[in-house]
């Protein structure tokens, strides 16, 4: 069975930290600087690979509710099967050197510059849950895949032996749970969303 525990967590840790940058938003607009769009690309790293969870989401549950999806879909899970998702999420992995780049040269001098020495302490420490996300935030997402690509194994072997109905069933029996990490992703790209926004307009004045 799915369990969604450790990808949450992972989803309120960038949330927090999305709070803490939100937080200081106006107070970095008084003084914009280039690392405003470096800031950007740093977050980007972040939304590729959830964008990457949130789609394999969808099709996996929506064999679930399609007539003859299982059937229809067993590309899908082939390729969950065969670790395709694991892949591209362990890509995503790979970019938190970039985010931990991005700090040292051209966030940390920004933020010292602006923020008083309490909130640069504050804001420093999120950013260091971020640049490190290898055993947090990353690792939440890539434990979600694993998770997908056994699930997507079983399945695979229920449509093999002709048990399609209780394969339908076993889909769905994971809805409530990918759909509360759904929602909690959503959310906070949504902020994400917002804070990027800023950000890129901060940028212009450069």
């Amino acid at each position: 069975m799915i369990d969604t525990m450790v990808a949450i967590k992972a989803v309120k840790d960038v949330d927090e930290a999305l709070g803490v940058i939100g937080q200081f938003i106006q107070k970095l607009r008084s003084q914009p600087d280039i690392a405003a769009r470096k800031l950007t690309e740093a977050l980007d790293e972040i939304t590729k690979t959830w964008q990457v969870i949130d789609m394999s989401i969808v099709r996996f549950l929506n064999l679930g509710f399609e007539k003859e999806a299982l059937e229809k879909g067993s590309k899908d899970l082939l390729g969950m099967a065969g670790g395709q998702l694991r892949v591209e999420v362990d890509r995503g992995r790979g970019h938190c050197s970039k985010i931990r780049n991005i700090y040292d040269e051209y966030l940390d001098r920004w933020f010292s510059r602006v923020l008083n020495p309490k909130e640069y302490d504050v804001i420093k420490f999120e950013f260091m849950k971020l640049a490190f996300a290898d055993m947090d935030i990353f690792y939440g997402m890539e434990e979600m895949a694993h998770q997908l690509q056994e699930e997507a194994d079983e399945i695979l072997e229920m449509v093999e032996a002709g048990e399609n109905e209780e394969a339908r069933k076993r889909v769905l029996s994971s809805r409530n749970k990918l759909s509360e990490l759904q929602r909690n992703m959503s959310r906070t790209m949504s902020e994400l969303h917002k804070i990027k926004s800023e950000l890129i307009s901060m940028a212009g004045f450069v």
